[in-house]
């Protein structure tokens, strides 16, 4: 089988990103500014912490007067100011540490909430030390704009360790069925003009024998599902005249898992019902649509409507006409609705199948 995904992404051009690429990560300047924020920090919190070793020694020092009895919210505030600092460091980084890709950009609703923080805590460390000198006055810069194409496609090499934002394509072998059909009901017909139908049970258990996902991989190539799967199907093909309907119902269930990647994110149980009805332009040859209800116990569900063409010499062969009976059908199909997170997708289908008699 092969897969191909193509991966985009869209930049908002309307004014609306709040975020942008880190300028500490490019500038040493702004990684400057950066430290700076937090040897404010650190010396506010030395300094309260010093005066409160102080007045606890001797309450009528100077100084004392706007801490005394208040110890418990200075204690809260240099609780709160490390916690807020650290946080800080963290998202914006310093010439230390690189933070985060993204941060709040200057002057948007976050930018100027971290600000309001780190005002509101000067005001409070003025308050508790008795001074009108900032001690706070610096604030950790924001980006200068949202991100670019490059500043993304850096991200995803660099800090999630993926692959390129590109169209990828797999080729190879999926999973290995093993399992048996039963004809449960057959009313045989050897031509279009006759009723005819056909009722079969399967059962089958796959095997984890195609390509698993890959931790870079932004969008899942693998061609197998990772799981050993029991399913259990019903088929039933009627046809009179010209005109025929083939259903088929099925429910598959995941019994054990080879790849233990995404389980979270994997179906644990699934539930597929396909319908097609399709009118015979001639013995061999029909049209047939399609559509296709899926529903799982994790990802969601979604419907499909399609169509496409038939060729079979099934008939020609129970007359005695061909050696070889076979069966070739190329199906269409588009998703039309689905559950929130679901693709919009389509899918091609080209199933050909040879029989065999075993004598």
């Amino acid at each position: 089988m092969r897969k191909r995904v193509a991966t985009v992404f869209r930049i908002d051009t309307t004014g609306g990103p709040n975020v942008g690429p880190n300028p500490a990560r490019t500038s040493f300047a702004a990684a400057q500014t950066n430290t700076q924020v937090q040897s404010q920090f650190a010396s506010a919190i030395l300094q309260l912490q010093d005066r409160l070793a102080t007045c606890a020694n001797d309450p009528a020092a100077a100084g004392c007067a706007s801490v005394v009895g208040r110890e418990t919210q200075a204690q809260q505030l240099i609780s709160a100011s490390q916690g807020f600092a650290n946080t800080v460091a963290a998202l914006y980084g310093n010439t230390a540490t690189p933070g985060m890709a993204f941060v709040p950009r200057n002057l948007s609703s976050a930018d100027t909430a971290v600000r309001t923080r780190v005002s509101d805590f000067n005001a409070q460390y003025k308050d508790f030390l008795g001074t009108s000198t900032d001690l706070l006055s610096t604030s950790p810069v924001g980006a200068g704009g949202p991100v670019g194409a490059a500043e993304f496609q850096e991200f995803v090499l660099d800090d999630l360790g993926g692959d390129s934002l590109n169209t990828q394509e797999r080729l190879g072998f999926g999973d290995i069925e093993v399992g048996f059909r039963f004809r449960a009901l057959q009313l045989a017909s050897r031509t279009t003009a006759h009723p005819a139908l056909r009722l079969t049970i399967a059962s089958a258990v796959r095997l984890p024998t195609g390509s698993r996902r890959s931790t870079s991989d932004i969008a899942d190539l693998s061609l197998g599902e990772g799981s050993v799967i029991v399913d259990s199907r019903a088929m039933l093909d009627v046809r009179t005249g010209r005109l025929g309907v083939l259903a088929a119902a099925q429910f598959a269930a995941r019994v054990h898992d080879s790849d233990t990647l995404a389980t979270t994110t994997r179906n644990t149980s699934w539930t597929e019902f396909d319908v097609s009805p399709r009118w015979h332009l001639s013995e061999p040859f029909a049209l047939h649509a399609a559509y296709s209800f899926r529903s799982t116990a994790t990802l969601g569900g979604d419907q499909l409507i399609g169509g496409g063409v038939t060729y079979s010499t099934l008939s020609a062969y129970e007359n005695r006409r061909i050696a070889l009976p076979l069966e070739m059908r190329f199906t269409h199909l588009e998703a039309v609705s689905g559950d929130a997170g679901r693709p919009k997708f389509f899918r091609d289908q080209l199933e050909v199948r040879v029989y065999f008699r075993l004598r």
